[in-house]
């Protein structure tokens, strides 16, 4: 087995990489929950799954992930809030990171360990969300996402498997990510539309690199875009490349350049911009 790397390690390679309106939707997959043309559209589609344990559980994608003992690749880091009402549908927040390690106990520490860390537990419960990891496949020098059709694939069973295991509000699930991982949160928002309400793109750039897709969209997905001027890592126009991007294709676009940690993922910063941002958001799957 690769040994793992050590956590500041690990955090340093993150730095590097690193509800909703009554009514207001005018399609039959629009994010923006302000464009109202009169239809009676209450937001909000259970996947009526089983609840789920509280707290932190593992998950396994059947044909992807490799037993616990194993080299970790395929695996969801989920977490539910303690004591919620099963018959409750609740948004999801997928966490898109790369360059993450190879074992469960070192992933535990940057989910939801003490600061500095991605705060995936804290934005749940303050939140009521669910809140997941999906770890890809081991590429290169950690669980990296590409764009190859079998990590396309295993998104969607993942997030299949998520919706059976808990009662998932179809409706909102959102992404995030900072620096690669917000390049493949970019990546991941535009080919997942289908079922991504949302995005937020913490310091990273357009993964297309000015090849963008056609436009307009098969369907929308709104995004945030969240940049320091300051970030000495990432330069303001990669992450201006990718917003425009969004807005070109004339998805609901919405920029935070007040952002003033650098490349630093800083919990208060960024759960405010979530806290205010997602909920406004959602995806008429059906």
């Amino acid at each position: 087995m690769t040994r793992p790397p050590d956590l500041l390690g690990v955090l340093a390679a993150l730095a590097l990489l690193s509800g909703c309106p009554a009514t207001g939707v005018d399609d039959d997959d629009d994010t923006s929950a302000d464009d109202d043309d009169g239809s009676d559209f209450v937001c909000g589609l259970p996947s009526n799954g089983s609840g789920g344990p509280d707290g932190l559980t593992w998950l396994e994608v059947d044909g992807y992930s490799t037993p616990a003992d194993a080299v970790p690749d395929y695996e969801i880091a989920v977490y539910k809030p303690p004591g919620i009402d099963d018959s409750v549908a609740l948004p999801l927040l997928l966490i898109t990171a790369r360059r993450m390690p190879l074992d469960r106990p070192t992933n535990e520490m940057i989910l939801f360990g003490d600061q500095p860390n991605l705060s995936l537990d804290t934005y749940a419960d303050e939140q009521q969300w669910l809140g997941a990891m999906l770890l890809p496949g081991p590429t290169g020098d950690g669980l990296n996402w590409t764009s190859s059709p079998e990590d396309l694939t295993y998104w969607h069973a993942a997030v299949d498997l998520l919706e059976a295991n808990y009662n998932v509000d179809r409706d909102r699930i959102w992404q995030a990510g900072s620096s690669a991982g917000g390049n493949a949160t970019v990546y991941l928002g535009h080919v997942t539309a289908d079922r991504t309400a949302a995005i937020a793109d913490h310091a990273g750039s357009n993964p297309y690199q000015g090849n963008w897709p056609a436009t307009p969209w098969d369907d929308d997905c709104a995004g945030v875009f969240i940049h320091d001027i300051n970030d000495t890592i990432v330069p303001r126009a990669s992450v201006e490349d990718a917003a425009a991007m969004w807005e070109d294709a004339g998805q609901h676009t919405e920029r935070e350049y007040e952002y003033s940690a650098g490349h630093a993922w800083d919990y208060d910063q960024i759960g405010a911009i979530f806290a205010d941002f997602f909920p406004r958001t959602c995806n008429r799957t059906e």
